[in-house]
């Protein structure tokens, strides 16, 4: 399946009114899963130092782990406060949502450190309060954020910052 094919099938699964929840879909999909973690790692294979951090939804986290896997790198996450998390925890609150409630998420202390490169990978950017929030949990443990992998993005880029590598922009949604 070439690129492009991956992209109008993810596309054609993923509904835009739905959102988020929809990517439970393709994670339902073992090749079309495969084959989007596939895509999603290959802009960062052969990174030294890579530590995988997704979050803080369930569905970015199984994308996260899967990615780290395929780079064979480690792999850390970023939760909501009332997440199970032993030890001290850094904090940052992400927000306001396309809800307008902010979140405070947490990282371990300890699951990345200062030599570490970051690829952070989230399911569905809508607003960049929680990849802010998540790239300022990194950058405080000391680590430097190398990337970001989204399966689908709604603000179609980036920002000036780290590289950004999405499989779908949100326009192309139904």
């Amino acid at each position: 399946m070439s690129e492009q094919a991956l992209r109008d099938e993810l596309a054609a699964r993923l509904d835009a009114a739905r959102g988020p929840e929809a990517v439970w879909g393709v994670l339902r999909d073992g090749k079309l899963f495969a084959r989007a973690v596939d895509e999603l790692a290959a802009p960062f294979r052969g990174m030294r130092d890579l530590v995988v951090v997704a979050g803080p939804r369930d569905t970015a986290l199984l994308l996260g782990a899967a990615i780290a896997m395929r780079l064979q790198a480690g792999f850390a996450a970023v939760r909501g406060a009332g997440a199970r998390l032993g030890g001290p925890k850094l904090r940052r609150v992400a927000g306001p949502d396309v809800t307008g409630l902010s979140e405070v998420l947490v990282l371990q202390v300890g699951t990345v450190r200062a030599s570490d490169r970051i690829l952070l990978v989230d399911d569905w950017r809508e607003a960049d309060h929680g990849l802010q929030a998540s790239a300022g949990l990194v950058e405080g443990a000391g680590a430097e954020v190398a990337g970001v992998a989204l399966l689908v993005d709604g603000l179609n880029g980036g920002d000036g910052g780290p590289p950004v590598h999405a499989l779908v922009h949100a326009e192309e949604l139904a």
